[in-house]
C-alpha cells in the first residue's frame, strides 16, 4: 500500500529516504503496517538516541493522519493515508513588560 508522508524542520535531513524540496515522500507499506512500521522504514529510529519506541509518539513528534492526531505506534495505516511528522515543539517566546 501507499501512503504520503510530509516532515518538518531537522527531519527533512535525519530521514532514510529521500523527500522533495517540501519534506514530501510517498512510501510504498505491507498492508497492515503500522506508525511504528512507518517510522522504521524512514529511519527515524536509528537518529534517535533513545530508544523511540518505548514511550508514546507525542513524547518524541506530533504527528497527524489525515488531519487527525494520532499518538499510537500501533496505529494501523491505510492506503492513501497522509502522514505528517513534526519534531518536538518546546520553548517559546516570554512576553515582557
Amino acid at each position: 500500500m501507499k501512503v504520503s508522508v510530509r516532515v518538518f524542520s531537522f527531519l527533512r535531513e535525519a530521514l532514510a529516504v529521500p523527500t522533495n524540496e517540501r519534506g514530501e515522500a510517498e512510501l510504498e507499506l505491507a498492508s497492515g503496517a503500522t506508525l511504528k512500521d512507518l517510522f522504521l522504514q524512514l529511519g527515524i529510529d536509528r537518529q534517535m538516541k533513545e530508544d523511540l519506541f518505548a514511550g508514546s509518539v507525542q513524547r518524541a513528534f506530533q504527528v497527524m493522519i489525515d488531519g487527525q492526531v494520532i499518538n499510537d505506534f500501533a496505529y494501523e495505516l491505510k492506503e492513501g493515508h497522509q502522514v505528517i511528522l513534526f519534531p518536538p515543539m518546546s520553548g517559546g517566546s516570554k512576553e515582557e513588560h
